[in-house]
C-alpha cells in the first residue's frame, strides 16, 4: 500500500513535467508489480506483514481488498501517464478479482469480502473503495463487467449513512465505531463513483 501511495505521488509530479519523478515512478511501478500476493491466480496485493483486526490475525501477503484497490489505482495512474500497458493489465485484472472473487450478496446486502476473501463481515470504506475502482476501470479502460456489482455495493453502503452524515465502520458487532478517517474514504469514493459513471 505504501509503494502504491508513493507511486501516485511520483506520477503526479511526472505529469507536471518532472523527468526525475517519471524515472522514479517507473521504478515504483515495477516494484509494485513485483509485490503482488504470491500464489494467486489474479492480480491482488496484501501487506508485507501479518496484521490484526479486532477479530482476526491476517497472515503476511494475504490478499485484501484495500491494499489491492490502492495498488490498482496507482497502476491506473501510471498507465494514464504512459508508463506501460502492463500497469493497465494488472489493474484491470485486480478489478476482475474484486468483482469475481470478493463480491457477495445475500439479497438485501451487497459487499466485497474484507479483510480476507472468505470474510463476509460488511465494511463500508472497503465496499466504497472497491466500487470506486471498478467504476474508474469502466471509464478509463472499458472494463464494465464489475459495474453492476459496484453499484449494488455502493448503494447498499450509501444507504447505511447515518442522519448526521457519518457511517459506522461496518455492520459487525465490533465495528460500530465512527471516525472521520473512514468516513473520509467513503466520501472520496462516492465522489469518484459519481464522476466516473456520471451518476
Amino acid at each position: 500500500k505504501a509503494t502504491a501511495l508513493f507511486l501516485r505521488f511520483y506520477v503526479k509530479r511526472a505529469v507536471g513535467g518532472d523527468a526525475a519523478s517519471r524515472a522514479v515512478a517507473a521504478r515504483l511501478a515495477d516494484r509494485l508489480l513485483s509485490l503482488r500476493s504470491p500464489a494467486q491466480e489474479r492480480w491482488c496485493w496484501g501487506y508485507s506483514f501479518p496484521w490484526q483486526t479486532r477479530r482476526e490475525l491476517v497472515p503476511r501477503s494475504s490478499p485484501n481488498l484495500v491494499t489491492t484497490v490502492f495498488a490498482a489505482q496507482a497502476l491506473l495512474d501510471a498507465w494514464e501517464a504512459g508508463l506501460g500497458e502492463r500497469c493497465l493489465e494488472a489493474a484491470a485484472d485486480a478489478g476482475r478479482y474484486l468483482a469475481s472473487d470478493l463480491f457477495w450478496s445475500d439479497g438485501e446486502r451487497a459487499a466485497f469480502a474484507y479483510p480476507r476473501p472468505d470474510n463476509r463481515v460488511l465494511v463500508h470504506n472497503a465496499n466504497l473503495l472497491g466500487a470506486a475502482l471498478l467504476c474508474r476501470l469502466a471509464r478509463v479502460a472499458g472494463e464494465r463487467g464489475g459495474v453492476g456489482a459496484a453499484l449494488r455495493v455502493a448503494r447498499y453502503s450509501a444507504g447505511c449513512q447515518a442522519a448526521d452524515g457519518s457511517w459506522a465502520y461496518g455492520l459487525g458487532a465490533t465495528q460500530q465505531w465512527v471516525d472521520s478517517f473512514h468516513t473520509g474514504y467513503n466520501l472520496c469514493a462516492l465522489r469518484s463513483i459519481a464522476r466516473d459513471l456520471g451518476t
